[in-house]
């Protein structure tokens, strides 16, 4: 009977020790603070301010050594201040579903930038995200002359992706239809109009070196 009490002496006292041991190692890490103060949208070299809660399309992931610490979702709340342990750490900043839209779509613009930050003891670290676009944007322009001369216009923009659209209807200025970067840089469009005589006209033409964070415009106009 004496052995029984002592063993289970024994494993209170190392359960005891142990828990101690755990609490004691959690209480000396160190900890800071971190913190967005701005967040920005950026194209064609334009940068439009967010409000300081996420922007509903845009997901936030604090990450260590490949593994994410926090993850915020789109609509998120960012005002407080985040408490993480002292260390290095990378943001990625980036718009969760980044498909290309299926044909016939219009598709969104798509954002992403990955940061490195530091956090030091009892220290705020504070960044201002400026988040690129990281897919383009297409727009038809047709000025008043051309309107005058033609009509049933259509414009075909088709990608190396296999996406393709076709704008009509177009009174002055189309929206802008989104693509993925091409791997060869282009896209392709073609537009057909038809005159008072009812001829049809078509022109094929490329977009050429294609980049993100930029948009791009189809001007119609007679005078080029």
């Amino acid at each position: 009977m004496k052995q029984i009490y002592i063993i289970i002496i024994f494993l209170l006292v190392s359960f005891s020790f142990v828990s101690c041991s755990e609490e004691q190692h959690y209480t000396n890490k160190s900890f800071g603070y971190f913190s967005i103060s701005n967040l920005f949208l950026s194209c064609d070299e334009e940068v439009h301010p967010l409000v300081r809660a996420v922007d509903t399309s845009l997901q936030l992931q604090i990450c260590q050594g490949g593994e994410i610490i926090k993850d915020y979702a789109p609509g998120e709340d960012l005002s407080k201040r985040i408490v993480l342990p002292v260390g290095e750490y990378t943001l990625k900043t980036f718009t969760p579903d980044q498909s290309e839209a299926v044909n016939g779509q219009i598709g969104v613009p798509v954002y992403e930038i990955i940061s490195s930050f530091e956090v030091r003891e009892g220290d705020i670290t504070s960044i201002s995200l400026v988040v690129p676009q990281v897919n383009v944007g297409v727009c038809v322009n047709v000025s008043d002359e051309f309107k005058v001369n033609f009509h049933n216009l259509s414009v075909t923009i088709a990608s190396v992706t296999g996406r393709s659209i076709v704008i009509s209807d177009i009174d002055t200025l189309s929206p802008y239809y989104y693509f993925a970067i091409p791997s060869d840089g282009k896209l392709k469009y073609t537009v057909t109009a038809y005159n008072a005589d009812e001829e049809e006209m078509t022109l094929t033409k490329e977009i050429v070196d294609i980049v993100s964070a930029k948009n791009y415009s189809i001007h119609l106009d007679l005078s080029n």
